[in-house]
Protein backbone atom coordinates (compact mmCIF):
# COMPACT_ATOMS: atom_id res chain seq x y z
CA UNK A 1 0.00 0.00 0.00
CA UNK A 2 2.86 2.38 0.80
CA UNK A 3 4.17 2.00 -2.75
CA UNK A 4 0.80 3.02 -4.16
CA UNK A 5 0.72 6.19 -2.08
CA UNK A 6 4.28 7.03 -3.14
CA UNK A 7 3.36 6.99 -6.84
CA UNK A 8 1.62 10.43 -6.83
CA UNK A 9 4.62 11.87 -4.99
CA UNK A 10 6.94 10.49 -7.68
CA UNK A 11 4.68 11.93 -10.40
CA UNK A 12 4.82 15.37 -8.79
CA UNK A 13 8.60 15.10 -8.80
CA UNK A 14 8.54 14.36 -12.54
CA UNK A 15 6.30 17.42 -13.07
CA UNK A 16 8.90 19.62 -11.42
CA UNK A 17 11.57 18.31 -13.81
CA UNK A 18 9.56 18.47 -17.05
CA UNK A 19 7.77 21.73 -16.28
CA UNK A 20 11.02 23.58 -17.05
CA UNK A 21 10.42 23.05 -20.80
CA UNK A 22 9.91 26.26 -22.85
CA UNK A 23 6.33 27.51 -23.22
CA UNK A 24 4.73 27.59 -26.71
CA UNK A 25 4.98 30.81 -28.75
CA UNK A 26 2.17 33.26 -28.41
CA UNK A 27 0.05 34.22 -31.42
CA UNK A 28 1.29 37.83 -31.38
CA UNK A 29 4.87 36.60 -31.45
CA UNK A 30 4.10 34.39 -34.44
CA UNK A 31 2.52 37.30 -36.27
CA UNK A 32 5.56 39.47 -35.55
CA UNK A 33 8.03 36.90 -36.91
CA UNK A 34 5.75 36.31 -39.90
CA UNK A 35 5.76 40.04 -40.68
CA UNK A 36 9.57 40.42 -40.67
CA UNK A 37 10.66 37.16 -42.33
CA UNK A 38 11.48 36.97 -46.05
CA UNK A 39 12.42 33.30 -46.28
CA UNK A 40 9.62 31.56 -48.21
CA UNK A 41 9.98 28.14 -46.51
CA UNK A 42 9.94 29.87 -43.11
CA UNK A 43 6.77 31.72 -44.12
CA UNK A 44 5.14 28.39 -44.95
CA UNK A 45 5.94 27.09 -41.47
CA UNK A 46 4.80 30.27 -39.70
CA UNK A 47 1.57 30.57 -41.71
CA UNK A 48 0.78 26.95 -40.93
CA UNK A 49 1.54 27.34 -37.22
CA UNK A 50 -0.37 30.62 -36.90
CA UNK A 51 -3.35 29.27 -38.84
CA UNK A 52 -3.62 26.22 -36.63
CA UNK A 53 -3.20 28.16 -33.38
CA UNK A 54 -5.81 30.74 -34.44
CA UNK A 55 -8.11 28.10 -35.98
CA UNK A 56 -7.85 30.11 -39.20
CA UNK A 57 -8.41 27.90 -42.25
CA UNK A 58 -7.57 30.75 -44.64
CA UNK A 59 -4.01 31.01 -43.28
CA UNK A 60 -3.58 27.26 -43.61
CA UNK A 61 -4.70 27.46 -47.24
CA UNK A 62 -2.20 30.28 -47.85
CA UNK A 63 0.57 28.15 -46.36
CA UNK A 64 -0.38 25.21 -48.61
CA UNK A 65 -0.55 27.40 -51.73
CA UNK A 66 2.90 28.87 -50.99
CA UNK A 67 4.41 25.43 -50.34
CA UNK A 68 3.00 24.16 -53.67
CA UNK A 69 4.34 27.21 -55.50
CA UNK A 70 7.82 26.54 -54.04
CA UNK A 71 7.48 22.78 -54.69
CA UNK A 72 8.46 22.41 -51.05
CA UNK A 73 7.51 18.76 -50.42
CA UNK A 74 8.02 18.79 -46.65
CA UNK A 75 5.93 21.97 -46.38
CA UNK A 76 3.14 20.55 -48.58
CA UNK A 77 2.92 17.36 -46.51
CA UNK A 78 2.98 19.29 -43.22
CA UNK A 79 0.25 21.66 -44.48
CA UNK A 80 -2.00 18.75 -45.48
CA UNK A 81 -1.47 17.17 -42.06
CA UNK A 82 -2.17 20.43 -40.24
CA UNK A 83 -5.35 21.00 -42.25
CA UNK A 84 -6.37 17.45 -41.40
CA UNK A 85 -5.69 18.24 -37.73
CA UNK A 86 -7.86 21.34 -38.05
CA UNK A 87 -10.86 19.27 -39.16
CA UNK A 88 -10.00 16.45 -36.76
CA UNK A 89 -10.24 18.96 -33.89
CA UNK A 90 -13.74 19.88 -35.15
CA UNK A 91 -14.74 16.20 -35.29
CA UNK A 92 -15.09 16.53 -39.06
CA UNK A 93 -13.47 13.16 -39.70
CA UNK A 94 -14.20 12.79 -43.46
CA UNK A 95 -12.48 16.11 -44.24
CA UNK A 96 -9.62 15.22 -41.91
CA UNK A 97 -9.08 11.86 -43.62
CA UNK A 98 -9.27 13.52 -47.05
CA UNK A 99 -6.40 15.91 -46.23
CA UNK A 100 -4.37 13.19 -44.52
CA UNK A 101 -4.70 10.94 -47.57
CA UNK A 102 -3.49 13.74 -49.86
CA UNK A 103 -0.48 14.20 -47.57
CA UNK A 104 0.16 10.43 -47.62
CA UNK A 105 0.02 10.33 -51.42
CA UNK A 106 2.54 13.21 -51.78
CA UNK A 107 4.84 11.57 -49.20
CA UNK A 108 4.75 8.22 -50.99
CA UNK A 109 5.33 9.76 -54.42
CA UNK A 110 8.41 11.59 -53.10
CA UNK A 111 9.55 8.73 -50.81
CA UNK A 112 9.39 11.13 -47.85
CA UNK A 113 9.57 8.56 -45.04
CA UNK A 114 8.98 10.96 -42.11
CA UNK A 115 5.89 12.32 -43.90
CA UNK A 116 4.54 8.81 -44.49
CA UNK A 117 4.96 8.00 -40.79
CA UNK A 118 3.34 11.22 -39.58
CA UNK A 119 0.39 10.94 -41.97
CA UNK A 120 -0.28 7.26 -41.27
CA UNK A 121 -0.24 8.07 -37.56
CA UNK A 122 -2.87 10.79 -38.10
CA UNK A 123 -5.04 8.47 -40.18
CA UNK A 124 -4.79 5.87 -37.41
CA UNK A 125 -5.92 8.50 -34.88
CA UNK A 126 -9.08 9.20 -36.90
CA UNK A 127 -10.02 5.51 -37.18
CA UNK A 128 -9.40 4.97 -33.46
CA UNK A 129 -11.53 8.02 -32.64
CA UNK A 130 -14.34 6.66 -34.80
CA UNK A 131 -14.24 3.28 -33.07
CA UNK A 132 -12.51 1.35 -35.85
CA UNK A 133 -9.76 0.26 -33.45
CA UNK A 134 -8.25 -2.58 -35.45
CA UNK A 135 -7.79 -0.52 -38.62
CA UNK A 136 -6.51 2.36 -36.50
CA UNK A 137 -3.96 0.01 -34.89
CA UNK A 138 -2.71 -1.11 -38.31
CA UNK A 139 -1.98 2.49 -39.36
CA UNK A 140 -0.59 3.50 -35.96
CA UNK A 141 1.75 0.51 -35.67
CA UNK A 142 3.07 1.16 -39.19
CA UNK A 143 3.63 4.80 -38.24
CA UNK A 144 5.39 3.75 -35.02
CA UNK A 145 7.77 1.52 -36.98
CA UNK A 146 8.64 4.40 -39.32
CA UNK A 147 9.15 6.77 -36.36
CA UNK A 148 11.69 4.31 -34.96
CA UNK A 149 13.55 4.12 -38.26
CA UNK A 150 13.81 7.93 -38.62
CA UNK A 151 14.42 8.43 -34.86
CA UNK A 152 11.53 10.89 -34.43
CA UNK A 153 10.93 10.98 -30.66
CA UNK A 154 7.84 13.22 -30.86
CA UNK A 155 6.08 11.02 -33.42
CA UNK A 156 7.08 7.95 -31.43
CA UNK A 157 5.38 9.43 -28.36
CA UNK A 158 2.23 10.43 -30.28
CA UNK A 159 1.75 7.08 -32.02
CA UNK A 160 2.40 5.20 -28.77
CA UNK A 161 -0.46 6.92 -26.92
CA UNK A 162 -2.79 6.34 -29.88
CA UNK A 163 -1.91 2.64 -29.81
CA UNK A 164 -2.41 2.61 -26.03
CA UNK A 165 -5.85 4.19 -26.45
CA UNK A 166 -6.86 1.60 -29.04
CA UNK A 167 -5.71 -1.32 -26.87
CA UNK A 168 -7.61 0.17 -23.92
CA UNK A 169 -10.83 0.27 -25.97
CA UNK A 170 -10.21 -3.36 -27.02
CA UNK A 171 -9.89 -4.33 -23.33
CA UNK A 172 -6.14 -5.10 -23.46
CA UNK A 173 -5.07 -3.00 -20.49
CA UNK A 174 -1.60 -4.56 -20.16
CA UNK A 175 -0.68 -3.62 -23.73
CA UNK A 176 -2.31 -0.22 -23.25
CA UNK A 177 -0.25 0.51 -20.13
CA UNK A 178 2.97 -0.62 -21.84
CA UNK A 179 2.50 1.76 -24.78
CA UNK A 180 1.21 4.61 -22.60
CA UNK A 181 4.30 4.49 -20.36
CA UNK A 182 6.45 4.33 -23.48
CA UNK A 183 4.64 7.39 -24.84
CA UNK A 184 5.14 9.31 -21.60
CA UNK A 185 8.89 8.58 -21.54
CA UNK A 186 9.40 9.72 -25.13
CA UNK A 187 7.19 12.77 -24.63
CA UNK A 188 9.53 13.87 -21.82
CA UNK A 189 12.60 13.24 -24.01
CA UNK A 190 11.10 15.18 -26.93
CA UNK A 191 9.97 18.04 -24.61
CA UNK A 192 6.72 18.31 -26.59
CA UNK A 193 3.75 19.60 -24.58
CA UNK A 194 1.21 18.13 -27.05
CA UNK A 195 2.57 14.61 -26.71
CA UNK A 196 3.00 15.03 -22.96
CA UNK A 197 -0.61 16.20 -22.47
CA UNK A 198 -2.06 13.31 -24.45
CA UNK A 199 0.19 10.64 -22.92
CA UNK A 200 -0.78 11.80 -19.40
CA UNK A 201 -4.45 11.82 -20.38
CA UNK A 202 -4.11 8.27 -21.76
CA UNK A 203 -2.41 7.09 -18.57
CA UNK A 204 -5.29 8.64 -16.61
CA UNK A 205 -7.82 6.70 -18.70
CA UNK A 206 -5.94 3.43 -18.19
CA UNK A 207 -5.73 3.82 -14.42
CA UNK A 208 -9.41 4.83 -14.38
CA UNK A 209 -10.17 1.50 -16.07
CA UNK A 210 -7.93 -0.34 -13.59
CA UNK A 211 -9.77 1.28 -10.66
CA UNK A 212 -6.85 3.42 -9.48
CA UNK A 213 -9.03 6.52 -8.95
CA UNK A 214 -6.52 8.72 -7.12
CA UNK A 215 -3.74 7.95 -9.60
CA UNK A 216 -6.07 8.57 -12.57
CA UNK A 217 -7.08 11.99 -11.16
CA UNK A 218 -3.43 12.87 -10.64
CA UNK A 219 -2.65 12.07 -14.27
CA UNK A 220 -5.64 14.13 -15.47
CA UNK A 221 -4.51 17.13 -13.40
CA UNK A 222 -0.99 16.79 -14.78
CA UNK A 223 -2.42 16.70 -18.30
CA UNK A 224 -4.31 19.97 -17.66
CA UNK A 225 -1.02 21.51 -16.47
CA UNK A 226 0.50 21.02 -19.92
CA UNK A 227 -2.68 21.53 -21.96
CA UNK A 228 -2.00 25.23 -22.80
CA UNK A 229 0.39 23.85 -25.42
CA UNK A 230 -2.38 21.63 -26.79
CA UNK A 231 -5.67 23.31 -25.93
CA UNK A 232 -7.79 21.15 -28.24
CA UNK A 233 -7.53 18.13 -25.94
CA UNK A 234 -8.96 20.04 -22.94
CA UNK A 235 -12.59 18.96 -23.58
CA UNK A 236 -11.52 15.29 -23.51
CA UNK A 237 -9.64 15.70 -20.22
CA UNK A 238 -12.61 17.49 -18.59
CA UNK A 239 -15.06 14.82 -19.76
CA UNK A 240 -12.74 12.03 -18.53
CA UNK A 241 -12.62 13.68 -15.10
CA UNK A 242 -16.40 14.12 -15.08
CA UNK A 243 -16.87 10.40 -15.82
CA UNK A 244 -14.48 9.53 -13.01
CA UNK A 245 -16.31 11.73 -10.50
CA UNK A 246 -19.62 10.21 -11.57
CA UNK A 247 -18.21 6.76 -10.84
CA UNK A 248 -17.07 7.83 -7.36
CA UNK A 249 -20.45 9.43 -6.63
CA UNK A 250 -19.15 13.02 -6.48
CA UNK A 251 -21.98 14.44 -8.59
CA UNK A 252 -21.22 18.14 -8.02
CA UNK A 253 -17.65 17.67 -9.26
CA UNK A 254 -18.99 15.58 -12.13
CA UNK A 255 -21.34 18.38 -13.23
CA UNK A 256 -18.59 20.98 -12.82
CA UNK A 257 -16.18 19.18 -15.14
CA UNK A 258 -18.87 18.09 -17.59
CA UNK A 259 -19.87 21.76 -18.00
CA UNK A 260 -16.22 22.74 -18.42
CA UNK A 261 -15.88 20.06 -21.07
CA UNK A 262 -19.01 21.27 -22.86
CA UNK A 263 -17.89 24.92 -22.92
CA UNK A 264 -14.44 23.97 -24.13
CA UNK A 265 -15.87 21.65 -26.79
CA UNK A 266 -18.24 24.37 -28.04
CA UNK A 267 -15.35 26.84 -28.21
CA UNK A 268 -13.42 24.54 -30.57
CA UNK A 269 -16.50 23.08 -32.36
CA UNK A 270 -15.62 19.58 -31.17
CA UNK A 271 -18.79 17.62 -31.97
CA UNK A 272 -17.58 14.42 -30.33
CA UNK A 273 -16.98 16.07 -26.95
CA UNK A 274 -20.19 18.13 -27.21
CA UNK A 275 -22.05 14.85 -27.64
CA UNK A 276 -20.31 13.18 -24.67
CA UNK A 277 -20.39 16.10 -22.22
CA UNK A 278 -23.95 17.18 -23.07
CA UNK A 279 -25.14 13.57 -22.93
CA UNK A 280 -23.61 13.16 -19.48
CA UNK A 281 -25.20 16.41 -18.24
CA UNK A 282 -28.56 15.40 -19.67
CA UNK A 283 -28.51 12.13 -17.71
CA UNK A 284 -27.36 13.92 -14.52
CA UNK A 285 -30.19 16.48 -14.65
CA UNK A 286 -32.85 13.95 -15.71
CA UNK A 287 -34.11 13.42 -12.12
CA UNK A 288 -33.87 16.96 -10.78
CA UNK A 289 -34.27 19.45 -13.66
CA UNK A 290 -36.14 18.20 -16.72
CA UNK A 291 -35.88 21.44 -18.79
CA UNK A 292 -32.11 21.47 -18.29
CA UNK A 293 -31.91 17.77 -19.07
CA UNK A 294 -33.85 18.30 -22.32
CA UNK A 295 -31.65 21.27 -23.24
CA UNK A 296 -28.49 19.21 -22.86
CA UNK A 297 -30.13 16.32 -24.66
CA UNK A 298 -30.71 18.52 -27.73
CA UNK A 299 -27.08 19.65 -27.62
CA UNK A 300 -25.94 16.02 -27.45
CA UNK A 301 -28.10 15.06 -30.45
CA UNK A 302 -26.78 18.03 -32.45
CA UNK A 303 -23.19 17.03 -31.57
CA UNK A 304 -23.83 13.44 -32.61
CA UNK A 305 -25.44 14.51 -35.89
CA UNK A 306 -22.43 16.68 -36.70
CA UNK A 307 -20.24 13.56 -36.55
CA UNK A 308 -22.33 10.56 -37.47
CA UNK A 309 -24.93 11.63 -40.00
CA UNK A 310 -25.43 9.16 -42.86
CA UNK A 311 -23.74 11.40 -45.43
CA UNK A 312 -20.51 11.62 -43.40
CA UNK A 313 -20.51 7.90 -42.70
CA UNK A 314 -20.89 7.21 -46.42
CA UNK A 315 -18.14 9.72 -47.21
CA UNK A 316 -15.79 8.00 -44.74
CA UNK A 317 -16.56 4.59 -46.23
CA UNK A 318 -15.87 5.88 -49.75
CA UNK A 319 -12.59 7.47 -48.68
CA UNK A 320 -11.51 4.26 -46.92
CA UNK A 321 -12.43 2.17 -49.97
CA UNK A 322 -10.60 4.52 -52.37
CA UNK A 323 -7.49 4.48 -50.16
CA UNK A 324 -7.58 0.67 -49.98
CA UNK A 325 -7.79 0.48 -53.78
CA UNK A 326 -4.97 3.03 -54.15
CA UNK A 327 -2.73 1.05 -51.79
CA UNK A 328 -3.53 -2.15 -53.70
CA UNK A 329 -2.64 -0.47 -57.01
CA UNK A 330 0.55 0.84 -55.42
CA UNK A 331 1.49 -2.66 -54.29
CA UNK A 332 0.80 -4.00 -57.80
CA UNK A 333 3.00 -1.25 -59.29
CA UNK A 334 5.75 -2.08 -56.80
CA UNK A 335 5.50 -5.74 -57.74
CA UNK A 336 5.72 -4.88 -61.45
CA UNK A 337 8.78 -2.68 -60.88
CA UNK A 338 10.48 -5.44 -58.87
CA UNK A 339 9.68 -8.03 -61.52
CA UNK A 340 10.99 -5.74 -64.27
CA UNK A 341 14.18 -5.11 -62.27
CA UNK A 342 14.69 -8.87 -61.84
CA UNK A 343 14.08 -9.44 -65.55
CA UNK A 344 16.56 -6.70 -66.51
CA UNK A 345 19.18 -8.18 -64.17
CA UNK A 346 18.66 -11.57 -65.77
CA UNK A 347 19.03 -10.07 -69.25
CA UNK A 348 22.24 -8.33 -68.14
CA UNK A 349 23.55 -11.58 -66.68
CA UNK A 350 22.81 -13.50 -69.89
CA UNK A 351 24.47 -10.80 -72.01
CA UNK A 352 27.60 -10.82 -69.83
CA UNK A 353 27.71 -14.64 -69.96
CA UNK A 354 27.42 -14.61 -73.77
CA UNK A 355 30.19 -12.02 -74.13
CA UNK A 356 32.41 -14.06 -71.78
CA UNK A 357 31.63 -17.22 -73.76
CA UNK A 358 32.53 -15.55 -77.08
CA UNK A 359 35.81 -14.13 -75.69
CA UNK A 360 36.75 -17.55 -74.24
CA UNK A 361 35.83 -19.25 -77.52
CA UNK A 362 38.02 -16.86 -79.56
CA UNK A 363 40.94 -17.31 -77.16
CA UNK A 364 40.69 -21.11 -77.20
CA UNK A 365 40.36 -21.20 -80.98
CA UNK A 366 43.77 -19.48 -81.21
CA UNK A 367 45.43 -22.19 -79.15
CA UNK A 368 46.48 -25.80 -79.77
CA UNK A 369 44.57 -27.03 -76.71
CA UNK A 370 41.27 -27.55 -78.53
CA UNK A 371 40.53 -29.59 -81.61
CA UNK A 372 38.53 -28.69 -84.70
CA UNK A 373 35.42 -30.59 -83.55
CA UNK A 374 35.37 -28.46 -80.40
CA UNK A 375 35.46 -25.25 -82.49
CA UNK A 376 32.73 -26.49 -84.83
CA UNK A 377 30.39 -27.59 -82.01
CA UNK A 378 30.82 -24.67 -79.61
CA UNK A 379 30.94 -22.13 -82.44
CA UNK A 380 27.49 -23.18 -83.66
CA UNK A 381 26.24 -23.45 -80.06
CA UNK A 382 27.39 -19.89 -79.29
CA UNK A 383 25.80 -18.61 -82.48
CA UNK A 384 22.53 -20.32 -81.58
CA UNK A 385 22.65 -18.82 -78.06
CA UNK A 386 23.17 -15.29 -79.43
CA UNK A 387 20.21 -15.52 -81.83
CA UNK A 388 17.97 -17.06 -79.14
CA UNK A 389 18.93 -14.24 -76.75
CA UNK A 390 17.95 -11.67 -79.38
CA UNK A 391 14.61 -13.46 -79.81
CA UNK A 392 14.10 -13.58 -76.02
CA UNK A 393 14.93 -9.89 -75.61
CA UNK A 394 12.57 -8.61 -78.30
CA UNK A 395 9.69 -10.94 -77.38
CA UNK A 396 8.04 -8.63 -74.74
CA UNK A 397 8.18 -5.66 -77.11
CA UNK A 398 6.87 -7.79 -79.96
CA UNK A 399 4.07 -9.09 -77.75
CA UNK A 400 3.09 -5.53 -76.83
CA UNK A 401 3.29 -4.26 -80.42
CA UNK A 402 1.14 -7.10 -81.81
CA UNK A 403 -1.23 -7.13 -78.79
CA UNK A 404 -0.41 -10.84 -78.25
CA UNK A 405 -1.88 -11.81 -81.61
CA UNK A 406 -0.41 -15.27 -82.55
CA UNK A 407 -0.82 -14.62 -86.29
CA UNK A 408 0.95 -11.24 -86.25
CA UNK A 409 3.74 -12.56 -84.00
CA UNK A 410 4.31 -15.51 -86.34
CA UNK A 411 4.47 -13.21 -89.39
CA UNK A 412 6.96 -10.87 -87.68
CA UNK A 413 9.16 -13.76 -86.49
CA UNK A 414 9.18 -15.31 -90.00
CA UNK A 415 10.15 -11.93 -91.48
CA UNK A 416 12.94 -11.53 -88.94
CA UNK A 417 14.11 -15.08 -89.63
CA UNK A 418 14.21 -14.37 -93.35
CA UNK A 419 16.41 -11.33 -92.71
CA UNK A 420 18.70 -13.18 -90.30
CA UNK A 421 19.17 -16.39 -92.37
CA UNK A 422 21.91 -14.90 -94.65
CA UNK A 423 23.73 -13.49 -91.62
CA UNK A 424 23.41 -16.82 -89.86
CA UNK A 425 24.90 -18.69 -92.81
CA UNK A 426 27.82 -16.29 -93.11
CA UNK A 427 28.63 -16.55 -89.41
CA UNK A 428 28.31 -20.33 -89.49
CA UNK A 429 30.65 -20.50 -92.52
CA UNK A 430 33.12 -18.21 -90.76
CA UNK A 431 33.13 -20.41 -87.68
CA UNK A 432 33.21 -23.80 -89.38
CA UNK A 433 35.67 -22.96 -92.13
CA UNK A 434 37.76 -19.89 -91.38
CA UNK A 435 38.13 -20.49 -87.62
CA UNK A 436 38.72 -24.23 -88.15
CA UNK A 437 41.28 -23.62 -90.89
CA UNK A 438 43.02 -21.05 -88.75
CA UNK A 439 43.13 -23.46 -85.84
CA UNK A 440 44.57 -26.19 -88.11
CA UNK A 441 47.27 -23.82 -89.30
CA UNK A 442 48.17 -22.87 -85.72
CA UNK A 443 48.34 -26.55 -84.73
CA UNK A 444 50.48 -27.36 -87.82
CA UNK A 445 52.93 -24.57 -87.09
CA UNK A 446 53.18 -25.72 -83.50
CA UNK A 447 53.89 -29.30 -84.68
CA UNK A 448 56.63 -28.07 -87.01
CA UNK A 449 58.31 -26.15 -84.20
CA UNK A 450 58.17 -29.24 -82.01
CA UNK A 451 59.80 -31.40 -84.73
CA UNK A 452 62.55 -28.84 -85.30
CA UNK A 453 63.27 -28.72 -81.60
CA UNK A 454 63.48 -32.54 -81.48
CA UNK A 455 65.88 -32.61 -84.47
CA UNK A 456 68.04 -29.94 -82.92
Amino acid sequence: MKKIFLIPVFICFIIAIVHSQPAPKEIDSLKHVLAITNADTTRVHLLRQTGYTQRNLSLLQQALALAKKLKYVTGIVNCYNTMGNFFFGNSNYPNAIEFYLQGLKISEENEYLAGIGKTKGNIGSVYIKQGNYRLGLIYSLEALSISKSVNNLRSFAIQSYDIAGAYLKLGKTDSALLYANQSYQYAILSKDSNALTSSLHTLGNIHHRLGNVRLALEYYRMAITYSPGYIFILPEIFVSMANLYQQTGEIDSCILYAEKGLRSAQEYSNGDMIFQSAGLLSSLYAKKDLPKSFYYYKLAVAGKDSMFNSEKIKQMENLSLNETLRQQEREIDKHKINEERKRNLQYAGIAIALIAFIILFLLLSQSIIVKTKFIEFFGILGLLAVFEFINLFIHPYLSQATNDSPVLMLVVLIAMGALLIPLHHKLEKWITKIMVEKNKKIRLESAKKTIQQLKG
